[in-house]
């Protein structure tokens, strides 16, 4: 490495050489870090010239080591400072930089946000506000990262961003006006009634879901200091919220977005007196989930093939499996979509619902559902 100071594209070789190394070294690869450190923040320090060269080969190499790391040393840590700057000068290599970001969440999430939680926050609401809405997907996607691996802290870091998101929903979707007013602080994409950008939508309406359910106080507080902006209860904003998820719902892409909005319309279905009409959307809303996820065993065992079971990290390691892929599998236990079966919870929701209600309101809610929808839903109970 010293003796090819003059040659930057044989450091570029240098650089790749040693991240295959690394990957086929794995845990170990912690005896480099003498090695491994000084030459990432080489490549990365955008202040030498020779970066030109060393950047995206070096992004890889930090990747990597990361991704191989056992544990997150102070070395590691110390090593995100220059990320800051990396974005700032370009943002060319910006989606391996967000990877980068989720790889020091899944090694330590704790330590790493307690050393650049505001600084990330910062850094991704800056990046929100300066590209496109495919752009901005990705970074949602990181958003959504940190509240899965620690939802209370990413709550507490990300407070404006979903109140910015909620106003974002609730007054752009219907106005098509910017969002960028005395009701959020932030300067979020608005959102078309007609033309929004659909991954972008939801990847909105997916994070809403996902604090209701594991940061409900969170929730709670951001309908009440929203509907004072607005002169409206919590509730008159939850209902506009909710209508918002139903009318996108079917145009949700991704399966796991789909199933936490539908948790999130389940949690909600004993806590309100329901217009009919409303109710039995929800309702068919769900049971379209229902047939997405179902599965059948050999045996004629229903289950949801979301859900991921304790067992199920340890029986998919395998050899070549690198460190990260073994805390994916561990962090998917504290997500909803992978913890959670729908057909329960919706099963326990409807039966809390009914012992809240007198029989006629039920049997009104019950005939307000389609007898195609209740007969589908039925036989998920049954099987």
């Amino acid at each position: 490495w010293h003796q090819s100071d003059e040659h930057n594209m044989l450091r570029c070789a240098i650089v790749t050489a040693l991240a295959r190394l690394v990957r086929a070294l794995g845990p170990l690869c912690v005896n480099l870090y003498g090695l491994l450190l000084p030459i990432i923040e080489f490549c990365t320090n955008v202040k030498q010239p020779a970066h030109v060269y060393l950047l995206e080969d070096g992004l890889q190499l930090w990747h990597i080591t990361l991704m191989c790391s056992p544990t997150c040393t102070d070395g590691l840590l110390k090593q995100y400072s220059a990320m800051k700057e990396l974005l700032e000068v370009s943002m060319e290599n910006f989606k391996v930089c967000l990877q980068i970001l989720e790889s020091y969440l899944r090694l330590d999430c704790l330590a790493f946000l307690e050393r650049y939680g505001e600084e990330i926050v910062a850094t991704l609401q800056s990046l929100l506000t300066d590209i496109r809405p495919e752009g901005a997907v990705v970074v949602f996607r990181c958003i959504q990262a940190i509240f899965k691996i620690h939802p209370e802290k990413a709550a507490m870091l990300f407070s404006q961003l979903l109140f910015d998101v909620l106003a974002s929903v609730l007054r752009g979707e219907r106005t098509g006006e910017a969002v960028n007013d005395s009701v959020t602080g932030g300067g979020l994409y608005s959102l078309s009634f007609e033309g929004g950008y659909m991954p972008l939508v939801t990847q909105y309406l997916a994070l809403l879901a996902r604090v209701l359910l594991q940061n409900l106080s969170v929730f709670t507080d951001m309908l009440t200091i929203y509907g004072k902006h607005v002169n409206a209860t919590a509730e008159e904003v939850l209902m506009g919220l909710l209508d918002v998820w139903l009318e996108k719902f079917d145009s949700m892409p991704e399966l796991e977005s789909r199933k936490l909005t539908a948790l999130a319309l389940c949690y909600l279905l004993p806590h309100f007196n329901w217009e009919p009409m409303r109710y039995a959307t929800i309702v068919d809303a769900v049971v379209d989930v229902l047939h997405q996820i179902h599965r059948c065993d050999e045996d004629g065992v229903v289950s949801d093939k979301l859900v991921y079971l304790p067992e199920m990290a340890e029986g998919e390691s395998d050899d070549e499996d690198t460190a990260e892929q073994k805390r994916v599998r561990k962090d998917r236990l504290k997500d909803p979509v992978h913890t959670q079966s729908l057909r329960d919870s919706f099963r326990i929701q409807l039966a809390q619902l009914s012992q809240r209600l007198a029989p006629p309101q039920v049997e009104q809610l019950t005939e307000a559902i389609d007898v195609e929808t209740r007969q589908q839903l039925q036989a998920f109970f049954e099987a």
